[in-house]
């Protein structure tokens, strides 16, 4: 089915549906990429209607290749949509089956399950429901209430997961019966962390994966991808994972002394990573690992190596003498031995071209109260291009969406970032008409800004997300503002107070409640109507200069540059990364056709007006200005603050 006669047919099914021109002209190219084996980046504003494109070339691209098509993205909240959306396509295609397929440890292990875990939940009632004829496992729709310990003992990983091959209850696997399913499925819906580590497990081990075998990618929210992959492929490594690997691996020996002598090794190997910590007393808790670092601690390395090998021959050598449930432990204590000592070695042996390591100190506080520190060894892709390119984009067409992807229509540093250089691009139009639907008010200098915030707020009416760059901003601001909106009547939400879905939703609900949030909260949150009427963002929101992922890329770029000022870090990779951050904190302002406001952005840099005959703002400022959608600009606080009381009682 073509998207013209998709269209047709939607006018049949859906009461008040309209032919949208952005829509069409996304789901033709969607559709001429995946049909002819391309990959297709695609720039969609909210109200594009990407949901729909993304499943109409999604499942004409599967029955074509009579195989499925994944369909990723970033959020819960959108895979229920889609999950919404793909129900209501039933009406228009024959034989149209979907899929939601998550990660291993989200499914009940019944190898695990039989071995009658030491947890206060009835397994009675878990048995139960995995008995019936389509439980899916999934450990969320138990209706149980699971803390993470017990999601621990109830699943499994993969780097414990022996393979349905090698376990006895392979055959009623319940992450094999949804992979079943999903194999089965035109469209399968994921997010982009299983995509990437489908792809990693089926690199080392054919048939390891937890996708079925698929003939085309569609990504949303592909602004995201780069940032999953690079946790997806990096890992920590800490003093407390191989502690209790070997507390398991004595209990099931029934030998302490290998505990005991593994712990001593442990203990200097992370003492000697410690030791390249800074002082407890300053604000630093990371160490980037240098060369001559790694070094220092190759010593300490091999009597650790010593002891994996030692517990390895330890299991093997266990007898077990018929018993099916000692057989499938060892079998999983093996499986966890050999990939904690891989990722050591490779953290350890692997290019510095290739990987970033540090070392981060974390505190954790236990349940009599006492809070400890601890080092942990943490790693990290320095480019995750090259793997997307090899195990996805290199296999299957793909089309990847979002609404940030490009800046002022230039795609190339997304598609670099993703291994898709020379892929075809797509901007659409955004729906909205942004010069009678909003205004950007952007200062001439910094001078008054949390003074201007509170005038903004008061002219909003509350009705506003204030979004900061660090905690430091968002608590000094908090602290002079809040009483402000609190005289005026209003609700002062801040994040932290409660789970992140519950303060949207606390803010969506209070009309006129104020909402402060970090950057988390300038992507992903979408809140319409009257609840919202001004985003404030306090600053341009670059990258933090000292995480160490970013720190690590941006040497390698600035080393590589002829002028770091034309091709270093800061136009190659800061800029862009800032860009792309604001324009989806910009984006959280218009979601729909009826909405109206204001997006403050309380950075001087950006402005475009002149004072005493010089243009105030920077070279880079006045870029990003023109890439921001085409709301008009206000430069005065008058202004802005008129533009809002204009707002109360008008209609778009």
């Amino acid at each position: 089915m073509s998207w013209d006669e998709a269209e047709l047919k939607f006018a049949e099914a859906f009461t008040g549906y309209e032919s949208r021109p952005g829509q069409r002209a996304l789901g033709l190219a969607a559709e001429k990429a995946l049909s002819s084996g391309a990959h297709l980046i695609a720039q969609a504003p909210c109200g594009t209607g990407k949901s729909f494109v993304a499943q109409v070339s999604g499942v004409d691209h599967a029955f074509a290749e009579k195989a499925p098509v994944i369909l990723a993205t970033a959020t819960k909240s959108l895979q229920d949509q889609y999950i919404r959306d793909c129900e209501a396509l039933t009406k228009i295609y024959v034989d149209f089956k979907f899929a939601l397929l998550k990660g291993r440890s989200n499914y009940v292990c019944v190898a695990k399950l039989e071995e009658n875990p030491a947890t206060e939940i009835d397994l009675e009632l878990v048995r139960a429901a995995i008995r019936e004829p389509e439980a899916s496992g999934d450990l969320d729709r138990l209706g149980l209430a699971l803390s993470s310990r017990d999601r621990g003992l109830l699943s499994t990983t993969s780097d414990e997961c022996p393979g349905k091959k090698e376990c006895p209850f392979g055959d009623v696997c319940l992450t094999e019966r949804a992979k079943n399913k999903a194999s089965e499925a035109q469209l399968v819906i994921t997010n982009h962390s299983l995509l990437v580590l489908d792809a990693e497990l089926k690199n080392m081990s054919e048939g390891s994966g937890l996708l079925p075998e698929y003939s085309g990618v569609i990504v949303d929210e592909a602004h995201e991808l780069s940032e999953y992959a690079t946790n997806i492929l990096g890992g920590e490594i800490t003093e407390r994972s191989i502690a209790n690997l070997a507390a398991d691996v004595a209990s099931f020996v029934d030998d302490d002394v290998l505990r005991l002598k593994t712990i001593a090794s442990l203990d200097k190997f992370f003492a000697a990573l410690a030791s390249k910590l800074p002082p407890v007393q300053t604000r630093e808790n990371t160490t980037l690992l240098t060369p001559d670092m790694i070094v220092d601690v190759e010593e300490f390395l091999i009597p650790m190596t010593r002891c994996f090998t030692e517990m390895s021959a330890a299991v093997k050598a266990k007898s077990i003498h018929g018993d099916d449930q000692a057989a499938q432990k060892r079998k999983r204590l093996a499986k966890r031995i050999t990939s904690l000592k891989g990722k050591l070695l490779d953290v350890v042996t692997k290019d510095f071209a290739e990987l970033v390591r540090w070392v981060e100190r974390e505190s954790k506080t236990d349940r009599a109260g006492n809070t400890y520190s601890y080092a942990a060894l943490k790693y990290a892709p320095l480019s995750v291009a090259a793997d997307l390119k090899a195990k996805i984009w290199d296999l299957v067409p793909a089309v990847l969406m979002s609404a940030t992807v490009a800046i002022g229509g230039d795609f190339a540093f997304q598609q670099e970032q993703l291994g898709l250089l020379g892929s075809q691009t797509f901007d659409c139009e955004s729906p909205f008409d942004f010069t009678t639907q909003a205004r950007t008010y952007i200062p001439t200098d910094d001078l008054a800004k949390v003074g201007e915030m509170a005038e903004l707020i008061k002219a909003a009416d509350g009705r506003t997300l204030a979004l900061f760059t660090s905690w430091k901003g968002l608590n000094e601001a908090y602290a002079l503002v809040a009483p402000v909106v609190q005289q005026m009547g209003h609700r002062v939400l801040k994040q932290g107070q409660m789970p992140p879905r519950m303060l949207a939703q606390a803010f969506a609900d209070d009309e006129h409640s104020v909402l402060f949030g970090v950057k988390s909260f300038m992507t992903g949150l979408d809140i319409q109507g009257d609840s919202l009427r001004l985003v404030i963002i306090d600053k341009l929101p670059f990258p933090v200069p000292s995480d160490v992922v970013f720190k690590a890329r941006a040497e390698l770029i600035d080393a590589q540059a002829r002028n770091k000022w034309v091709d270093g870090a800061f136009p190659k990779l800061s800029i862009p990364m800032m860009a792309l951050t604001l324009l989806q904190a910009h984006g959280r302002l218009i979601r729909s056709m009826d909405d109206r406001g204001l997006v403050a952005i309380m950075d001087s840099r950006m402005c475009p007006a002149k004072k005493d005959g010089k243009a105030i703002a920077k070279s880079y400022g006045m870029k990003i200005v023109k890439a921001l959608p085409n709301a008009p600009i206000l430069t005065s606080l008058p202004e802005a603050v008129s533009y809002l009381h204009s707002l109360e009682g008008a209609s778009v």
